[in-house]
């Protein structure tokens, strides 16, 4: 486990659960993309008591930021959510 700080003074968590990489943040920069806190709690898409933002959010923020380290994801997602459609 490794906890580090992003931009904004953001606490991140680094796991790793079967071998699959988890990220905890305690914000997510929300003002870089022009969403507020309150945007994003009422879009959460909440599972087992837990909010996650929802894919197409998290789609969207990875194409804005537009980091090499995002390419894949981006490619995964579009794919997941073009089939959930």
């Amino acid at each position: 486990m490794a906890t580090l700080l992003k931009p904004d003074n953001v606490l991140a968590i680094k796991l790793s659960y079967n071998s699959s990489p988890i990220e905890i943040l305690n914000g997510w920069f929300p003002i870089q993309l022009g969403w507020s806190v309150e945007d994003l709690i009422e879009s959460a898409e909440v599972v087992n008591n837990i909010n996650f933002v929802p894919l197409n959010l998290t789609l969207e923020w990875k194409k804005r930021l537009h980091r090499p380290k995002d390419a894949e994801d981006i490619v995964k997602l579009e794919h997941f959510l073009n089939k959930s459609a």
